[in-house]
């Protein structure tokens, strides 16, 4: 079975000179999604596909700010400007009773309380 990825954030920019990257988060997850030892896959601009694993996170301002495990100077890290990050299907939880993922919902009709369909 293919592996669906999901988008987790966005890298804008480089923090200092050991290798973290400024990430701009589009999860609701971040703790879990940044977690030290998680997997993320980073597409290049080129569409190249690079595996990370998380060694470091905390957060400044409104940035998530990231580190990979062998990637320790900004020089490493300098591609990944401008890059999307993502996190594969296999490490989504599940939600509780009521909640859901936006891919779970997308095109999805609506019943209103009067009774009139919205969407498909």
């Amino acid at each position: 079975m293919a592996e669906d990825w999901f988008r987790v954030g966005k890298v804008v920019n480089t923090h200092g000179v050991r290798g973290e990257v400024r990430v701009i988060s589009s999860t609701d997850f971040s703790d879990e999604r940044y977690a030290v030892g998680s997997e993320l896959m980073i597409r290049l601009q080129t569409n190249e596909e690079v595996s990370v694993t998380v060694s470091h996170h905390r957060i400044h301002k409104q940035f998530d700010l990231l580190q990979f495990e062998g990637y320790s100077s900004i020089n490493d890290v300098e591609k990944f400007k401008g890059c999307t990050l993502y996190v594969s299907s296999q490490y989504l939880t599940d939600l509780d009773e009521d909640e859901y993922y936006y891919y779970e919902i997308i095109g999805c009709s609506i019943m209103t309380d009067q009774g009139a369909t919205i969407g498909r």
